[in-house]
């Protein structure tokens, strides 16, 4: 497994690579980069290819994001920052992972542990998609969102959140508490991204947490009909097709 690590801080770098060699001793560092100028280079210049990056992201000279914006880069990235203010943005990459610092032997190991499942079930040089969408089956799933409300940022946990919903083109989360929070992201991407246990996309306007399913009603034609904890502002139903599957959902 060739890794190339982006980090500027010399002793966060020497401790990565430590971690990796301490989880998979034959792993190969192929560089490390330490600015955008010098990774922008490296990824036009040095001919090599690796299988995975492990990147920090606020850089000498700018945010790592930089350098991908200006070359391609196919392979998977696990990024290692201080900070969660960036994870919406990094999950609009082929991100494979999102650490935060002080990073743990335990979450270095698990992202090596993802990386080499996803070669089990694909061959090299399989698109990026696919390499996000088989990270996610893996686990790959969001625990929190930033919130922007006004001039705060908010980190809100995904396991507060009894259920999303859409208005007017718009994406809602609700919590347990019934607080609601606006989201930049559309249904289908946050469907990706939770954890099919816990989340069930009970139509095309609501995806539902198990614990905010109250009860389910039978509804005429086959339908379910969802009490929401907190209550929904509309009558949200689950349609016959998908009856089935939502209640095995429930008995999981």
């Amino acid at each position: 497994m060739k890794i190339l690590i982006i980090e500027d801080e010399s002793p966060a770098a020497e401790r990565l690579e430590l971690l990796l060699r301490r989880a998979k001793p034959d792993v190969e560092i192929i560089g490390t980069i330490e600015s955008v100028a010098q990774g922008v280079n490296w990824f036009k210049s040095s001919g090599q290819i690796p299988d995975l990056i492990f990147t920090d992201i606020e850089l000498t000279d700018g945010l790592s994001f930089e350098i991908f914006e200006q070359v391609g880069v196919s392979a998977p990235l696990v990024f290692t920052t201080s900070y969660d203010a960036y994870a919406l943005r990094a999950f609009e990459l082929n991100s494979l992972h999102y650490l935060l610092k002080p990073l743990k032997p335990t979450e270095v190991a698990a992202a090596l542990e993802k990386y080499s499942l996803l070669q089990t079930n694909f061959r090299a040089g399989e698109t990026n998609q696919r390499v996000q969408g088989a990270a996610r089956q893996l686990g790959a799933q969001r625990s929190r969102f930033l919130i922007e409300t006004g001039e705060r940022l908010l980190s809100l946990n995904v396991e507060d959140i009894a259920y999303f919903y859409t208005r007017d083109n718009n994406v809602y989360a609700v919590t347990l508490q019934g607080q609601r929070y606006p989201i930049r992201l559309k249904m289908e991407q946050l469907e990706q991204e939770l954890s099919e246990d816990h989340f069930f996309r009970a139509n095309r306007q609501y995806l539902v947490q198990i614990k905010a399913v109250k009860v389910a009603h039978l509804h005429f034609n086959g339908k379910l009909k969802l009490e929401l904890t907190p209550q929904a502002a509309d009558e949200v139903l689950v349609s016959r097709e998908k009856a089935t599957s939502f209640k095995q959902w429930m008995g999981n």
